[in-house]
């Protein structure tokens, strides 16, 4: 296998006491992570695949023994160098028959899970895209044990009972743009509501080899950057592609507005009466006159006798030991667990309120920028994004303008190219996502930098080969303080 290794752990083992090397049942290998293309948002959702070799897989013990794989983590080395990281997701019998004596195992990386997680956050207005990921996270269920640990944007792991850590400094992959809100939105996913924000930053997110989960803002791809390697016409096949020339980019965005403070949005229609030591969830929805749904900021948890009234069946004294608490918070929604810590039955009686700041939606709104020459000259396309996310005219114009720097000239670029083994088997091993390569081709010329920004691969019969997918790097059409020098033809990225 080329030196590849395939480790199956625990999904609780973060150190991987507990792998398994599972090479000698290998018989073919192929995973995929990273982006497919160059103007993604969020990568799609990695996947591994291995053909297993076992004789006595139909024997019911040994099946057994391989449905318990289901959630363990997955891992493809080369020596002690992650290619893949993820978790089981099915295993099936080869050519359709467990009696074939082979087993196809598929494993997905950790933003399957995101993609599976209900939004449950509560609303963030005017917070950059970093703190708006670092916020969805932090209220997701459910995710991987192994995402654990004080989590650094594009540097470590997140842990759902750790402290959020957010490196400031210069150099690091943090949002500029302060983005709106995700309002109405109760319906969304996780990963589609980090790909919202991330589209309105225009960086990227992804997982890395190691199964980190990664934000990059947008003018990571913009900055100096140390080459992994430079390849002269050294790779076996090559993915070209005629980037479309753009013109004119229409940006449309919601604007939105608070409402007034600690504002009635719900009320209690039944009475509620819970018995002694009793629980009950109630779910309340917050939704506009017109029946929409209305997303609302500052929600406040229930006050005895400024927002609800109960009466006890027993002992006076035992209403005052009803609690209240808000749980399960999202944008235009709440569960309020009501709690009877009294030895008498209690009543919640109907008309009880919950109040916060209502968030009011403006009329869309479009935001173009324009390049003449390139319209005039190459007869440009219109490029139009629909970006719920922003609220903001100048944040808006800034992303536009951004893009606008970036398509207004035809270019012609490398999307992929084919690498095998043994030629590039270190360079295979070594290089990770969003490295920076330099390649060159003498015929037709072409000297470029580019960043790798995906990675599919197989491995059989001692043989490994991968497909690197390319996003070229943009350091010199942008001026950045303290970084370039200032041309006529320079663009601010920000």
């Amino acid at each position: 296998m080329s030196g590849l290794r395939l480790w199956i752990a625990d999904a609780h083992d973060e150190g991987a006491v507990s792998a398994q090397d599972w090479t000698p049942q290998v018989i073919r290998l192929r995973w995929r992570l990273g982006f497919t293309d160059a103007d993604q948002a969020v990568a799609p959702i990695g996947e591994a695949e291995a053909e297993l070799h076992d004789p006595y897989i139909a024997h019911p013990d040994r099946l057994a023994a391989w449905q318990a794989l289901l959630g363990r983590r997955v891992q493809i080395r080369r020596g002690q160098t992650p290619l893949f990281t993820g978790y089981v997701w099915s295993i099936e019998p080869s050519l359709g028959r467990w009696a074939s004596g082979r087993a196809v195992l598929r494993a997905r990386d950790v933003l399957a899970a995101l993609d599976a997680a209900p939004l449950e956050a509560p609303p963030l207005r005017q917070a950059r895209a970093d703190d708006w990921i670092a916020h969805v996270l932090a209220h997701t269920r459910r995710l991987p044990p192994v995402l654990q640990g004080r989590w650094l944007l594009g540097r470590a792991r997140l842990r759902q009972d750790a402290r959020l850590a957010r490196l400031r400094q210069a150099q690091t992959q943090t949002g500029i743009s302060r983005l709106g809100l995700l309002d109405g939105c109760d319906a969304l996913r996780v990963l589609e509501a980090i790909a919202r924000v991330v589209e309105a930053e225009g960086g990227r997110f992804f997982v890395d080899e190691g199964g980190a989960l990664r934000f990059l803002n947008r003018h990571a791809a913009l900055r100096p950057t140390a080459l992994r390697a430079t390849l002269d016409e050294a790779w076996e096949a090559a993915e070209w592609q005629e980037q479309p020339v753009v013109g004119r980019v229409q940006v449309r965005l919601r604007p939105r507005s608070s409402g007034t403070q600690a504002q009635i949005i719900w009320r209690m229609a039944q009475p509620l009466s819970l018995g002694p030591g009793e629980t009950r969830r109630v779910l309340a929805y917050f939704l506009t006159p017109e029946g929409q749904p209305l997303s609302v900021e500052g929600l406040q948890t229930p006050r005895r006798g400024q927002d609800y009234q109960a009466i006890s069946l027993g002992h006076p004294q035992h209403a005052a030991q009803l609690e209240a608490v808000l749980s399960a918070i999202s944008p235009s929604s709440a569960a309020i667990d009501w709690r009877n810590n009294s030895a008498s039955r209690v009543v919640v009686q109907a008309g009880a309120t919950l109040r916060a700041t209502p968030i009011q939606q403006g009329a869309p709104l479009v935001v173009e920028e324009t390049a003449l020459d390139a319209e005039a000259r190459y007869s440009a396309h219109t490029l139009l994004l629909n970006l719920p996310a922003l609220d903001d005219v100048e944040q808006a114009r800034a992303r536009a303008r951004y893009l606008l720097a970036r398509l207004r000239q035809p270019r012609a670029l490398l999307r992929s190219i084919r690498l095998t083994t043994p030629q590039h088997a270190a360079l295979l091993t070594s290089a990770r996502l969003m490295d920076a390569l330099r390649l060159r081709l003498h015929q037709p010329t072409h000297d470029r930098r580019y960043l790798l920004i995906g990675v599919e691969a197989q491995a059989e019969a001692g043989r490994w080969w991968a497909t690197w997918r390319l996003a070229p790097l943009e350091e010199k059409r942008f001026w950045a303080l303290g970084q370039a020098r200032l041309r006529q033809d320079s663009t601010l990225a920000y």
